[in-house]
């Protein structure tokens, strides 16, 4: 087993995981206060976004926006969250340095078929 490292980086994904969740839109300007002050808070790795479609997460249909203002501060580890290939070219295009992808995972029946959830 390879060691583990002796440091452990934070992420403040309040612009993302928090902002997804809200029916209320916050504007750019408002983010990008938000980053502002978590910077000046200290804060070194931020994930201010996800390339979804807009139909689906209006509330985050700003994150080109949002990530080229993020990515004017000096230091600030920049990230952006991607669930699949078009995300993933969008923030590309958008110039995200780091794509976070998450792992879905889904036990399988037997029979190959997706496990039905008991709950």
């Amino acid at each position: 087993m390879a060691p583990f490292r002796a440091q452990a980086l934070i992420r403040e994904v309040g612009l993302r995981d928090g902002l997804q969740s809200i029916q209320s839109i916050l504007s750019s300007e408002h983010k990008i206060e938000w980053i502002a002050a978590a910077y000046a808070a200290g804060m070194r790795a931020i994930e201010v976004g996800s390339f979804v479609p807009a139909h689906r997460l209006p509330q985050l249909a700003d994150s080109g926006a949002v990530l080229a203002y993020a990515q004017t501060l000096s230091g600030l580890e920049v990230s952006v969250l991607v669930l699949n290939q078009q995300g993933a070219q969008r923030a590309i295009e958008a110039q995200a340095g780091l794509l976070l992808v998450p792992l879905f995972c889904q036990p399988r029946a037997q029979s190959g078929e997706p496990a039905q959830d008991a709950g």
